[in-house]
């Protein structure tokens, strides 16, 4: 009797262990039949496995959604309906994030046509919110999604800005990877070619008699032409093939500093008078050191060429501290931005100056982008200023 009770009491502890999905359980072998113990050894272990399996697919599906550009959010009918949602999201609608939707369902109220269970449908639409005083067009798509009876809503929000920015970069850089490659491939023999040439000119030169000067001066800008050509195309990949940035905590004050360290005798020239305000001389942000000085340096020249001709010609910079990110802000009182021109400033090529690649401002973008962070402009008469906007890591 003793070891039946014993035997049952074994049993049960097991099947609860199982039940609560305690893997830290150890099965008692020893103190249960031979032939209960061994299937129940296996129930356990192929259990254990399995959670362990699907806790790390878990994990990964929810790291590689925390990633995306793309706010999700997954709805479950029931009492709590917030089942998962990533950063994104909530800084898409630039709101707190929340993980009870008792919360979230407060500043949501925009929604409530897409989000009330009734309501629940396959859609795609376009919405327009207003984010703190501002109106923006949003793309909306739902789907609804059964798993084991249970349904889930599945939303996807993207800023229309940003799905345009995608789609015009992505055809860019398209458009650059088939003109790189067939420009290349054209003038890659042309150079070679024209250096056999120069040395069969200079070993002719008494038979080619007065046309030698011409011949030879029509030689050397081939090379040179065929060179240009080649170093533009390199210039120009760096949109496409920029390289992943290496982030590390850097002082805004030695970031800014070092940007200007290459632009002192320009500024100094022409008489530009820099003021800089940066309140806490502690403040850092996590970033490439080396392309955000690179994206100074684009803004700070594009600056000076704006005042060329002003009176009392200044440039400011001011870095501050906000909520979860730090804002570089870089102005300057020249002419301003012709209404016409803004929409076409971050293209690539663009460019108003004589000698202008149009390459500064799209690479700055990209490295922006790339920093998972922001770049925008204002501008009127008499006042232009771009704003840079750095995250904040959790860590």
């Amino acid at each position: 009797m003793w070891r039946i009770k014993n035997g049952y009491l074994r049993t049960t502890q097991v099947i609860q262990a199982l039940v609560q999905e305690d893997y830290a359980f150890k099965v008692p072998e020893n103190q249960l039949p031979a032939a209960l113990a061994s299937p129940l050894q296996k129930l356990y272990g192929n259990l254990k496995s399995a959670k362990k399996n699907a806790d790390a697919q878990k994990i990964v599906y929810e790291g590689i959604i925390e990633a995306m550009d793309t706010g999700i959010l997954i709805l479950r009918k029931g009492d709590d309906k917030l089942f998962f949602a990533n950063r994104a999201f909530f800084q898409l609608l630039q709101m707190p994030r929340y993980n009870k939707w008792q919360n979230a369902s407060r500043e949501l109220k925009a929604f409530d046509a897409y989000f009330k269970e009734e309501n629940w449908k396959n859609i795609k639409d376009v919405i327009t919110l207003n984010i703190n005083g501002k109106e923006s067009d949003f793309s909306l798509r739902t789907f609804i999604s059964y798993i084991h009876n249970q349904a889930y809503l599945v939303v996807n929000l993207d800023a229309i800005q940003s799905l345009i920015e995608k789609k015009e970069k992505e055809a860019w850089f398209n458009l650059m990877k088939v003109m790189s490659h067939e420009i290349i491939n054209t003038m890659a023999p042309i150079q070679p070619l024209a250096n056999n040439l120069e040395f069969l000119l200079a070993e002719h030169k008494s038979g080619l008699g007065d046309s030698y000067t011409d011949v030879k001066q029509s030689v050397e800008t081939i090379q040179k032409r065929s060179k240009h050509l080649l170093d533009f195309i390199d210039t120009y990949r760096l949109l496409a093939e920029l390289p992943t940035p290496k982030l590390e905590w850097v002082s805004v004050t030695n970031l800014l500093e070092g940007s200007l360290s290459l632009l002192r005798s320009m500024l100094k020239e022409k008489g530009i008078e820099v003021n800089v305000t940066i309140p806490n001389d502690k403040l850092r942000v996590y970033v490439d050191a080396k392309q955000i000085e690179q994206v100074l340096i684009n803004l700070l020249t594009n600056c000076v060429y704006a005042l060329d001709g002003i009176s009392n010609p200044k440039i400011g910079f001011t870095a501050e501290q906000q909520e979860q990110k730090v804002v570089f802000t870089i102005a300057d009182n020249g002419k301003g931005i012709a209404a016409s021109l803004k929409r076409d400033v971050f293209v690539p090529f663009f460019t108003t100056r004589k000698n202008g690649s149009g390459i500064g401002l799209s690479l700055s973008r990209n490295i922006m982008n790339a920093h998972n962070g922001s770049i925008h402009f204002t501008s009127k008469a008499g006042t232009t200023q771009f704003y840079l906007g750095f995250k904040m890591p959790n860590h």
